[in-house]
């Protein structure tokens, strides 16, 4: 066995990326990553008892070269008896539907191995990302303006996807191929200044390169402890959530955030919190449409004044109440006293309990009031725990 493809299988025990015994789902381009990935599986597949489909994804942007690819990558499945499945998308047709090439590529390739590793029953996907691809995307989240988990980069493990590759270059794969007399196919747009990713691939990394020779490796040890931290920061959220934070029992779709007990935690366990809340909020949904926008706007409402709101995406609202910010689907300004319990003006004074949310509860006093239709003819008297409130003008509850 080469010595790379020892490399590789030490990454993969080690990391316990694929059981044994296990249908892998191979995403294969025909490119020298893609190529090497094909062959590393193989040459491990016997230590490892697993079995190897091949996925190709021919996109339809590159006219006669997408289809010299298909064709070499069905021709060396046929070579290394792996069974292969070729799919044909219109790329260019998804991405006028509001993203990039870029984007709705990668949004075809995926939905396209989900969908052959479901019906192959194959335990993984393994695609052919290395470690200067983790460098370009830590580069690339970086300067997007993301936070840890954008920083952090890929994982060698996301679900049923694996990278076996993250930690070896561009440069040890070539050699790889290369040593072993493997061919590959070049794809063109690779070298196009068209494409952020290629602009830091060919213009940033060589220039961090001259500063450490070392830089791309760097890059992606850095990314490992952000997922750490990614990892950390994430747990004692869900602890922090499930101290302070309740939902309604009918529906589980409406959360309630204490904002004392909130404003205690750390900023950064803040963000996390709510993202938290998302995550349970949005389960069915997703979080595609939640930026760092929505997370600020909730966050900011802990030091706002009462009734103030923050739109959400999926048709749900935050808005701040006396004592907790409430996130869900809400009704717009609703007033602390439902009209269901206001009393007539001939009705006599009655005492309720209120929860946070203006709805009156079953027992405890907290207020005793009277509603009145117009302002008594007598003097209004003054007392020490009597007030007397224009109704109509109010603008904040009553606390």
């Amino acid at each position: 066995m080469d010595v790379f493809e020892k490399k590789i299988l030490h990454v993969i025990q080690e990391q316990k990326l694929i059981p044994a015994g296990a249908l892998v789902i191979a995403g294969v381009s025909g490119g020298a990553d893609s190529v090497c990935l094909l062959h590393v599986l193989c040459a491990v597949a016997e230590t490892l008892q697993i079995r190897i489909h091949a996925v190709h994804i021919e996109h339809g942007l590159r006219g006669e070269a997408s289809r010299a690819d298909a064709e070499f990558v069905t021709r060396l499945c046929g070579e290394l008896g792996i069974e292969c499945t070729v799919i044909h998308a219109d790329v260019r047709g998804l991405a006028q539907q509001g993203m990039s090439e870029e984007e709705a590529g990668r949004e075809v390739r995926y939905r396209a191995f989900e969908q052959v590793r479901a019906k192959k029953g194959g335990a993984v996907t393994a695609v052919a990302h290395h470690a200067g691809d983790q460098a370009e995307t830590v580069l690339l989240n970086l300067c997007r303006g993301s936070g840890i988990r954008g920083l952090a980069g890929m994982r060698p493990k996301n679900g049923t996807i694996i990278r076996p590759l993250l930690s070896v270059s561009r440069r040890e794969i070539e050699a790889y191929l290369r040593r072993n007399e493997r061919t590959w196919r070049e794809d063109a747009t690779n070298a196009s200044d068209r494409y952020s990713r290629n602009r830091i691939r060919s213009r940033v990394i060589p220039q961090l390169e001259q500063v450490n020779d070392q830089a791309v490796f760097h890059l992606g040890e850095a990314a490992g402890k952000l997922w750490q931290a990614e990892d950390y920061l994430t747990r004692q959220a869900a602890a922090a959530e499930g101290r302070i934070v309740r939902y309604r029992d009918t529906d589980g779709q409406t959360a309630f955030i204490p904002v004392r007990s909130f404003l205690e935690e750390e900023e950064i366990l803040q963000e996390y919190l709510i993202r938290a809340v998302f995550r349970k909020l949005y389960r069915d949904i997703g979080l595609k449409d939640i930026g760092a926008v929505h997370v600020n706007g909730v966050r900011a409402l802990a030091l706002m004044k009462n009734g103030k709101s923050v739109s959400l995406p999926g048709g749900y609202t935050a808005r701040r109440y006396a004592n907790e910010i409430q996130i869900g689907r809400i009704t717009p300004d609703p007033p602390l006293i439902r009209p269901s319990v206001l009393l007539k003006p001939e009705e006599q004074e009655q005492t309720l309990a209120f929860d946070y949310s203006g709805q009156p509860q079953s027992e405890g006093i907290l207020l005793k009031y009277r509603l009145l239709a117009e302002l008594p003819s007598e003097t209004i008297p003054e007392k020490k725990y009597t007030k007397w409130l224009a109704y109509a003008k109010m603008s904040c509850d009553i606390c």
